[in-house]
């Protein structure tokens, strides 16, 4: 199967998978798999790396079930969180791996949508949201309140990244 300019193979160890080498930048992978992501409507995109990769590669997973993504990648992700957030508003996964899990959400997010999700998640995924991502590049003098510097990327980007472990 060709999605963009990605040629996509059957993955022998997971029934239904696709995958794709999609380089060994993670950055570039996981920004394409996102992209990929709008451009199939049977498929999940998502950036993985399965127990023997050498690289996180392209994964399109059947669309149906998230435990199947989130089981597929052993993440840390809890279903029971992941099912809240889905009866709120569509998740749509595009990484996945043991340190961690991204999702955009299926529909515009006010804050007042983004307060019910946050509501949901797991407090040290979401606190090490804001450590890796939000504080780090984006501001922070220590000042502000993290939940609403959180809170501010949901809305603005209108996705969720969760992490357990940090890479090395």
């Amino acid at each position: 199967m060709k999605l963009g300019e990605i040629d996509f193979q059957a993955e022998l160890r997971k029934d239904g998978w696709l995958v794709a080498d999609a380089g060994d930048e993670l950055e570039m992978v996981e920004s394409l798999a996102r992209e990929l992501g709008s451009k199939t409507a049977d498929h999940f995109s998502v950036c993985g790396w399965l127990d023997d990769d050498q690289h996180h590669r392209i994964y399109l997973i059947p669309k149906g079930s998230l435990s199947e993504v989130t089981e597929g990648f052993n993440t840390q992700m809890s279903l029971v969180m992941l099912g809240k957030v889905n009866a709120l508003v569509p998740v749509v996964p595009y990484y996945a791996d043991p340190r961690g899990f991204k999702f955009t959400l299926g529909e515009s997010v006010d804050r007042k949508m983004g307060n019910k999700i946050l509501d949901c998640l797991d407090t040290v995924a979401v606190m090490a949201m804001c450590e890796e991502n939000l504080l780090s590049d984006e501001v922070d003098d220590g000042s502000s309140d993290p939940r609403e510097t959180i809170l501010d990327f949901i809305v603005s980007k209108q996705r969720v990244e969760l992490y357990w472990e940090f890479w090395a």
